[in-house]
């Protein structure tokens, strides 16, 4: 201990003493320690942290697939849910859930809001082993048709609309003009993907369930003790056999027609992040390397410098591997400063990722430094500093202590291995920085085709905004009808528009209805057919009612034919815009095609997405109801958010409980929908910055070394006759050297690694030559730039004074 004492007082002593390198070096790690702790905060929040359940890798979701349909995910009907209870083998318990509803929240001392509103059977919270932090939760009895005005308040929603009440349980809200008593508030962090501001019965009926093709429902199972997810998927597949053989017209009689498969519910809520923060992470692992390697070079800068010093402390007895432990000592003394600040940098970066991150991302929320997140950035410095000390004692073990004992007092220079070794480390900076150029290249190259994708209609000066008419107020029928008629008329009236329409899922809105759509035509090829009703071809094509003026405020082209128009109503004949007949086999109506508009890219703009049908408001879908759920498409000739006051206007004159919500112009949405794309190039464009700079600072560090060691090689060079541009060429042609070594090593592993961020490209291709051609111009040209200064001291040499440099 006296000895790790004496070790750690000199190493700081003797940091202290060169207080330019410490700065250096201590920023050089903070950058890279930072980065990696704050990417890892959010690996480690979103991938890693187990969710907080009960046995939580016991949780498993459970869903259906329609393979032939183009469905590779489904939800469950409310039958299959029945079946599946009654045929279980492999779960200690089953609830269901819907998500993706709303109510409106009306209170006499505030404006009426929107909030989502989700439904689950009793027992979710039980499997989930969730209790309310007030109150309690739902009782089966209260999970029963007419039984269901009893309401669980989200955390936000109790602390945003109620002020965090605390006698809050038992008192009654209004949702949808219907009165509801509050029975509990949930957890702060409960979610089951997305927003639920409050929860409220599922109310299924086992003696009145719905339609067996009505997939509304997300299914949750616990696994028995002792059952594994190979098990119980197998139990799954047989369970899905006995459906198809129970109801061949609707499932199939093929495994590929239709299956049923379980997903852990954490793979289920953050699988999809998994490629991108791994890349990331990569990323940021590299740039700490890069930072490593340029604190290496410094390190043996500074171990040649001080070739003296540990000469005289071998004279005084010091041994080979003491004079290699102090060094080592000295690199940890350096990592843990650099960890310590890198920590600081790491705590700003957290708060500005959760910024900038998509609101929707899965448990961002959970994202901080945690214990877990402090022992890695501890860790993280402990082996950056063995790494990075590890070239300036190798050094000192290969240098002959005899020899150092000889150059003292007469001046020092590099030996070929340590040239070597600094030399090496510049290229693997280079090839580094090369790795994260073309990645960061590939991304922007794929983020642009993504911008130029057109979505289907026009985005500019387009408002969208969603109203919801509650069902006690606005029955079936004409009421809902009539009021969305006024309203458009209302908004289509306003200065400064120019058009306006509805439709029941707007674009790039995460809303979608699909629906399996039969052809009159029995001749159409490459479609499934279905022999048990004529042999009629189907295909699944999303649904979508509109308003008149829909198309024309979106700016959808007309293909063929004509648009919906007023005269498209209730007692008109049945009608659709893009699509073919529609039939339902149990009850048939089938509607005519008045004609064909193009397509939208309505899940996102790097998805082309199944075909759409649209069909006239006032014509219920399905022959039984007009959606009440509607957004607006509002066409202005001016700033589009000018208008938001005077449509809220129109809607509080016609009915004052009725909120507007999901406010946003099409260009938000647009942006919104490609926010994980852009933080993903937001960031490794930064980390390629970050690398390229570092990379460039160290060929720099390298070309000034090696000048300064051969000031007078390049007198006498001089002194002989070679010309200032005799020596320029020398210094960049030992740079491009260093250069082209790093490119060719960069590019190799390029084409290696950034396969593995297929997954996150559009419209690009891993080995995308334009992308590999400017990466390595660009680096030949900063490593170039860097060698700048260094040759150019190197020509302004004067060679009387380089003959006496010692």
């Amino acid at each position: 201990m006296q000895t790790l004492s004496q070790d750690l007082r000199h190493g700081l002593r003797m940091l202290s003493k060169s207080p330019g390198f410490t700065i250096v070096a201590v920023l050089t790690l903070a950058l890279g320690i930072g980065a990696n702790t704050a990417i890892f905060s959010v690996v480690n929040g979103v991938l890693l942290r187990p969710l907080s359940y009960g046995d939580a890798p016991a949780l498993v979701n459970i869903w259906g697939k329609f393979a032939k349909q183009g469905i590779p995910q489904n939800w469950i009907s409310e039958p299959e849910y029945w079946d599946l209870l009654d045929h279980n083998e492999s779960f200690s318990q089953i609830a269901a859930y819907a998500l993706g509803g709303g109510a409106n929240l009306t209170r006499v001392d505030a404006r009426p809001v929107q909030v989502s509103a989700a439904n689950a059977t009793a027992d979710v919270l039980p499997l989930l082993g969730v209790a309310p932090v007030l109150g309690r939760g739902f009782t089966p009895e209260e999970d029963q048709a007419g039984r269901s005005h009893v309401v669980l308040l989200s955390y936000a929603l109790w602390q945003s609309q109620f002020g965090g009440d605390p006698n809050i349980v038992n008192k009654s809200i209004q949702l949808d003009a219907v009165s509801y008593t509050v029975v509990g508030v949930l957890p702060k962090q409960f979610s089951l993907g997305g927003k639920q501001d409050l929860w409220t019965p599922l109310e299924i009926d086992r003696a009145k369930p719905q339609n067996r093709g009505s997939h509304f429902m997300h299914v949750i199972a616990r696994l028995k003790p002792g059952v594994d997810s190979a098990q119980a998927s197998a139990a799954l597949s047989r369970f899905a056999g006995d459906l198809r053989r129970a109801y061949p017209n609707n499932y199939g009689r093929d495994p590929e027609d239709f299956g049923i498969y379980l997903v852990p519910v954490k793979e289920q809520l953050v699988g999809g992040l998994r490629p991108a923060l791994f890349v990331l992470l990569g990323a940021v692992s590299f740039v700490l390397l890069i930072a490593c390697a340029n604190v290496a070079n410094l390190l043996l800068a500074h171990a040649s410098s001080r070739e003296q010093e540990l000469a005289v402390r071998a004279t005084l007895g010091a041994g080979r591997a003491r004079l290699v432990r102090q060094l080592l000592t000295e690199s940890l003394l350096l990592a843990l400063a650099g960890g310590l600040l890198g920590l600081l940098l790491a705590y700003w970066g957290v708060g500005a990722l959760r910024l900038l991150v998509p609101a929707k991302t899965p448990r961002i929320d959970e994202v901080r430094l945690d214990p877990v997140v402090l022992a890695f950035t501890f860790c993280v410095s402990v082996l950056t500093g063995l790494f990075f000390g590890l070239a300036p004692a190798w050094h000192v073990a290969r240098t002959d202590l005899r020899e150092l004992l000889n150059k003292v007092g007469r001046g020092s220079s590099a030996s070929r291995a340590s040239r070597r070794l600094r030399a090496a480390l510049v290229v693997s900076e280079l090839g580094l920085a090369v790795l994260l150029l073309v990645g960061a290249g590939l991304l922007i190259r794929s983020f642009s085709r993504l911008l130029e994708v057109s979505p289907g209609f026009q985005t500019q000066h387009l408002l969208t905004l969603r109203v919801s008419l509650p069902d006690k107020v606005y029955p079936d029928g004409a009421p809902v009808q009539n009021f969305f008629a006024q309203f458009m008329a209302r908004v289509s009236a306003l200065p400064g528009v120019q058009a306006a329409g509805a439709v029941s899922q707007m674009p790039l809105t995460e809303s979608y209805t699909s629906g399996s759509v039969y052809f009159e035509d029995t001749s159409i090829p490459d479609l499934p057919k279905l022999p048990q009703f004529g042999n009629v071809p189907y295909m699944e094509i999303d649904q979508r009612s509109a308003t008149p003026g829909y198309f024309q405020a979106m700016h959808i082209p007309l293909v063929r034919g004509r648009l919906l128009n007023s005269a498209d109503d209730a007692s008109a004949p049945l009608v659709a815009v893009d699509a073919v007949p529609d039939v339902k086999p149990q009850t048939p109506r089938w509607r005519t095609i008045v004609g064909v508009v193009g397509h939208v890219k309505h899940y996102s703009l790097d998805v082309e997405g199944r075909e759409q049908i649209y069909l006239p408001h006032t014509q219920p879908l399905f022959g039984v109801y007009s959606p009440r759920d509607m957004t607006l498409a509002v066409r202005t000739s001016l700033d589009p958010t000018s208008v938001t006051s005077a449509v809220r206007d129109q809607v509080f004159a016609m009915d004052k409980d009725l909120p507007l919500y999901n406010i946003a112009t099409m260009d938000q949405l647009i942006s919104d929908s490609v926010a994980q794309p852009r933080l993903n190039l937001s960031l490794l464009v930064a980390f390629a910055v970050l690398a390229l700079t570092l990379a460039a600072v160290g060929v720099y560090g390298v070309m000034a070394y090696a000048v300064t060691q051969r000031t007078q090689e390049f007198g006498i060079r001089m002194t002989l006759g070679a010309g200032r541009s005799d020596v320029l060429r020398q210094v960049f042609f030992e740079g491009g050297r260093l250069a082209a070594l790093g490119l060719a090593l960069g590019l190799i592993a390029a084409l290696a690694l950034t396969r593995l961020m297929a997954s996150l490209l559009f419209g690009v291709k891993p080995a995308d030559p334009l992308t590999l051609g400017a990466a390595a111009a660009l680096l030949i040209f900063v490593a170039f730039a860097a060698c700048y200064i260094p040759a150019r001291r190197a020509t302004r040499v004067d060679p009387i004074v380089a003959l006496r440099y010692e």
